[in-house]
């Protein structure tokens, strides 16, 4: 690090010293665990996590309060493979706060690096965000309630917008089955898998995977 870039942004060190502070101050009490940097995770036993991050923006030099859940009975592809994890050390994005249409425009809530103004942006947007982060992720009481919004985003998605987003839509395909509506749930899977994101040597294990899922 060059003088002068130390000079005007704090380091990544600092940054997680201040999201230490003031974001885990705020979710550890209410039974989020710190599962590494910028990352908290909360068991709700409903079948999915409760998922708090800071996404990295603009190159790296901000970053985004996030949330998401994070669907326990949809498989990870690790390695080419899909397995199913479901520890709180495996989260993974299936369903995703929408800023915009929650909270306004996202880009009021971004934290940049700057030296002169970091801390001041990390407890304003702590305090500003981290209530309706939960707010949302509390919203969903079970499965059900997850299903609904996931068709809720589906209708709001134009066109083919909701399956350009692979993870996504396979939660939708798999939280269909935990749900009971198996023919849905292996139309949306056969749709989905189309995507250049799942290999074609993996697809037969994730369509035993799905027929496997189950409450």
């Amino acid at each position: 690090m060059t003088p002068e870039y130390s000079a005007e942004f704090l380091s990544a060190v600092e940054m997680e010293g201040l999201f230490d502070r003031e974001f885990g101050q705020r979710l550890i009490p209410l039974e989020f665990e710190r599962i590494g940097k910028r990352r908290w995770v909360r068991e709700t036993h409903l079948g999915f996590k409760h998922y708090v991050f800071l996404n990295p923006v603009y190159h790296s030099f901000a970053y985004l309060p996030c949330a998401a859940v994070s669907c326990d009975y949809v498989p990870r592809i690790e390695r080419g493979k899909p397995k199913l994890r479901r520890t709180i050390q495996h989260v993974e994005v299936h369903f995703s706060f929408n800023h915009n249409e929650y909270v306004g425009d996202w880009n009021n809530f971004v934290i940049h690096k700057y030296r002169r103004s970091a801390e001041r942006e990390v407890e304003e947007v702590a305090k500003a965000i981290v209530a309706n982060l939960l707010r949302w992720l509390e919203s969903f009481i079970s499965t059900k309630s997850l299903l609904v919004a996931f068709e809720r985003e589906k209708e709001r998605e134009i066109g083919e917008r909701f399956y350009c987003y692979p993870m996504m839509a396979l939660s939708y395909a798999f939280t269909l089955k935990m749900e009971g509506e198996a023919e849905a749930a292996m139309r949306e899977f056969d749709r989905v898998i189309q995507s250049t994101h799942f290999e074609p040597e993996i697809h037969e294990r994730l369509r035993e995977l799905l027929k496997e899922t189950h409450k």
